[in-house]
């Protein structure tokens, strides 16, 4: 695993042989919730052009993408946007967005913004949380020295050097915010704010019950401005797209606009949400 310094302090010029070692270090960084930061490039871009013609010509575009994880696919989104429109703002929200590295000689120590050990490197070997953590004893003393460098690092009072967990390619970019934003907290600011909001990959029946797939639901189409785009998608492991854009009328409700594959599982939560439907279209 490579070291986060190396991966979240280094150029945002980056190269296939520096994206290679950026995949392999989110995809091994356990975060405090069980979850990885795995995600692929290029996966969605029959959906991102479709966003980019949507509003093409449109002056100060603001985007969110809720759910970004290492913000690879924000990335891709964001470069197709940029040939169509003026981007204004583009907010790529996660979860865990943030993190902090303390580094003495040697030693670096991430830590997530709880203070949760992430990663600690010597040199240029690194080691995440163990994947099964408190099952064995190995994974248990892992577990013990990763906690125990943490705490060294903080009672020498070495100073913690805020980052992006975020890609290179995204970290470089213009116009992007990086927001730590639980999707089920609603966020008042955002209210209205938006042209497009995109939540792919993360509201799945197969993860979450549908009271909070409802309560998730309300907070995006909050987010969306009238006439605005909200687009809900999963990606499946045969590389196929699932999704939904919905437009919110002046009146309040979403009608829809373009499905892709079956469209969104929780296409008809969205609908039923503000009361309206959006007809009958067929799949692309």
């Amino acid at each position: 695993m490579p070291p986060a310094k190396d991966v979240l302090l280094g150029s945002t010029k980056v190269d296939e042989r520096q994206l290679a070692r950026e995949e392999e270090f989110f995809r091994r960084l356990k975060l405090q919730n069980g979850t990885y930061k795995t995600t692929a490039r290029n996966r969605m871009p029959e959906l991102d052009l479709a966003c980019a013609e949507l509003l093409r010509g449109t002056v100060g575009v603001r985007i969110l993408d809720m759910g970004v994880s290492s913000g690879v696919t924000t990335a891709d989104l964001l470069q197709v946007m940029a040939q169509y429109t003026d981007i204004g703002e583009m907010v790529a929200a996660d979860l865990t967005a943030h993190a902090s590295l303390r580094q003495l000689g040697a030693l670096g120590v991430l830590y997530d913004e709880s203070g949760y050990v992430l990663q600690v490197a010597v040199g240029g070997n690194a080691r995440g949380r163990p994947h099964d953590a408190g099952k064995s004893v190995q994974s248990q003393s892992v577990d013990l020295c990763m906690r125990g460098a943490g705490r060294l690092l903080q009672w020498l009072g070495v100073p913690p050097v805020p980052l992006p967990l975020m890609s290179a390619r995204l970290r470089g970019a213009h116009a992007v915010r990086f927001v730590s934003q639980d999707v089920f907290v609603r966020n008042a600011g955002w209210e209205g704010h938006f042209d497009l909001v995109r939540v792919a990959n993360l509201l799945n029946r197969a993860y979450f019950s549908e009271a909070q797939l409802q309560q998730a639901l309300a907070h995006a189409i909050e987010y969306v401005k009238p006439m605005g785009y909200l687009l809900v998608n999963r990606s499946t492991d045969d590389g196929f797209n699932h999704g939904t854009i919905l437009q919110r009328q002046p009146q309040g409700h979403l009608s829809v606009v373009q499905r892709f594959g079956s469209g969104s599982e929780v296409e008809a939560l969205m609908v039923a949400a503000t009361g309206a439907g959006g007809g009958s279209f067929a799949p692309l």
